[in-house]
């Protein structure tokens, strides 16, 4: 059913936009009442750094989408810009996209959308070294915070840890404290104020681990641990986060690259106060 649906819409975003597609991944939601965006990403030729970057919207909560467009963000062929992350709302009723490019140089963006999803502004995250995946949580209309994983060379799952990377606005980015074996993370901005990330641990992808931060993310504790295994092959990655309008926290997750697990709990608990 997975290869059906994923064959299906493949077919369906290269009959939208007129092109090629191979492989389509990194989907990103968004909602806005019952109004829907999606993003995700899509793949003609070559691997993931080929990719280009698609928009559908639903204005029925997900029962109907308009078609496919193809965001034009690159000058070079259009392509190598890919999602991860949710985006955040502007003051100016638009979003701010947090997005990468992976051919020949590895560095974190910010796409600025405008209301309909259109491309207005993209920024590049500046910085020596290779990130990817920026997660990016805001502290008010000025100031925001993104999160990136290690872009550098060897294997997605390497058993080295290597340290996330902190972009804030208007700073040059430094390392996280946090460990990281080169996977990705997700970061919210809980409506306490408090910051949460989500990731794996030091050495490889067969635990995964909460963080919190009280001060906007210059000191960090560990939270109750979500899954930990003994087994080094066993996979709990690629986390995404959300608040609902109760308060309560939600964590998806691939399990076992099996499916997708989803954990729901509140603040009480990443404080080991409930259940």
């Amino acid at each position: 059913m997975e290869h059906a649906t994923a064959n299906r819409h493949a077919g369906g975003t290269a009959a939208a936009t007129l092109t090629f597609v191979r492989k389509i991944g990194n989907p990103v939601l968004f909602a806005e009442g019952d109004r829907l965006h999606l993003w995700y990403v899509s793949v003609g030729l070559g691997g993931w750094a080929g990719s280009a970057l698609n928009h559908s919207v639903s204005h029925d909560g997900g029962h109907n989408w308009t078609p496919a467009v193809r965001l034009h963000t690159s000058p070079f062929a259009n392509i190598s810009t890919l999602v991860r992350a949710p985006p955040l709302p502007l003051a100016d009723g638009g979003l701010g996209l947090p997005a990468y490019h992976e051919f020949i140089s590895k560095h974190g963006e910010w796409l600025r959308l405008a209301a309909d999803g259109q491309i207005i502004d993209k920024v590049r995250m500046g910085h020596d070294g290779r990130t990817l995946q920026p997660a990016a949580a805001a502290f008010d209309d000025r100031h925001a915070l993104a999160i990136l994983r290690d872009g550098g060379p060897g294997p997605a799952a390497s058993a080295a840890s290597r340290p996330l990377t902190e972009a804030r606005t208007g700073e040059r980015r430094t390392h996280c404290p946090l460990p990281n074996p080169n996977s990705s993370v997700a970061l919210l901005r809980l409506r306490s104020g408090r910051l949460l990330i989500a990731g794996n641990g030091a050495s490889n992808r067969n635990d995964l681990l909460l963080w919190v931060s009280d001060d906007d993310g210059k000191n960090w504790r560990p939270a109750p641990t979500v899954e930990r295994a003994d087994d080094p092959r066993v996979e709990f990655s690629y986390p995404a986060l959300l608040q609902a309008r109760d308060g309560s926290i939600h964590l998806a997750y691939t399990w076992h690259r099996q499916g997708i697990k989803h954990a729901v709990f509140n603040e009480s608990w990443l404080d080991g106060q409930g259940p």
